[in-house]
């Protein structure tokens, strides 16, 4: 199936040089016809300009749906 994935960013910030910055937010996911639990969590972005364009450096995503064993 599809799925929906939703981001929704909570802070960003740049550093004064320009070249580095990082976004932290909420996440959510879902398949588009209901067939799996619908997930959710937060995220961190550090990206930094190489060359001229913006280049992800260090993503980390966590669920904050409980664990199934």
């Amino acid at each position: 199936p599809g799925y929906v994935v939703e981001w929704e960013p909570i802070r960003v910030e740049a550093a004064e040089s320009g070249d580095l910055g990082y976004v932290f937010g909420r996440w959510s996911a879902r398949s588009e016809d209901g067939s799996t639990p619908e997930d959710h969590g937060y995220y961190v972005n550090v990206s930094r300009k190489i060359d001229g364009a913006w280049r992800t450096v260090v993503e980390v995503n966590g669920s904050s749906s409980p664990v199934v064993p």
